[in-house]
């Protein structure tokens, strides 16, 4: 099985995130799986106290606190600097990974350069149904670390920077990547998420003109960009490599 780097952004989430992290921790026992996991706060206490209360204790969670709210993918690209794992994998905070999902990405799929992940989907009521068939997450998935490196990782956008990387990692990769044939996760819909949200949904301005710039790179076949992290948070809590 292969190793990874878990990593999940985490902004006013905290009515899920337990739901979450327990979803995952499940499987990684089970299965031995070599991996990390990395929670990085973004600026937002209630979250912060349910992680930092219910998870503390886990030798290989990283709590990672940001002193400014910077967005989901400055978290990503900054947390995936101290990543170990051959492969990183980007999860949503509000999201719950199904039973054998581990199994189901990695199984005989380690030689592509990402793993995209189907899913289903989970309305707040409780709710689940099928998505369209072949959907597939485009901000959950599993990719080399090297190559998300020398992609040059996601734009410090506030939404749909997910849609963007992906769309230059093809263009670099030439389509090396594999789409999963089971579902892996529970996708919820719920109110004032970066897709529902009126500043950041995809009725909004700010996501109507980030599909302007993803046109524009797609024309010039821009493959990579600057890498943008930043330096601003504290470590709450890292891996205690001698446990």
């Amino acid at each position: 099985m292969a190793n990874v780097s878990i990593i999940i952004p985490a902004y006013k989430t905290q009515d899920y995130i337990e739901e979450c992290l327990n979803s995952i921790l499940s499987q990684v026992s089970r299965d031995s799986i070599d991996y990390e996991i990395f929670v990085g706060i973004d600026k937002c206490e209630e979250t912060r106290d349910i992680v930092v209360g219910k998870f503390s204790h886990l030798h290989n969670l990283w709590i990672v606190d940001f002193n400014e709210n910077v967005g989901p993918y400055v978290v990503k690209n900054t947390l995936s600097l101290y990543a170990k794992g051959d492969w990183l994998l980007f999860f949503d905070s509000d999201d719950v990974m199904l039973p054998n999902a581990m199994t189901n990405i990695f199984l005989g799929n380690t030689n592509e350069e990402s793993i995209r992940f189907k899913y289903t989907h989970l309305i707040d009521s409780g709710n689940v149904k099928e998505p369209p068939m072949y959907s597939c997450s485009e901000g959950n998935f599993c990719v080399k670390k090297d190559s998300f490196y020398r992609s040059g990782g996601f734009l410090p956008w506030r939404c749909a920077a997910d849609t963007e990387f992906r769309a230059r990692f093809r263009r670099r990769y030439d389509l090396a990547e594999h789409i999963t044939d089971k579902p892996i996760f529970k996708y919820r819909i719920r109110d004032k998420s970066l897709t529902t949200d009126k500043n950041t949904g995809f009725g909004s301005n700010i996501r109507q003109e980030y599909i302007k710039v993803n046109n524009i790179f797609s024309l010039y076949g821009v493959k990579s960009i600057h890498y943008v992290t930043t330096r601003k948070y504290t470590i709450i809590k890292g891996i205690d490599k001698n446990k």
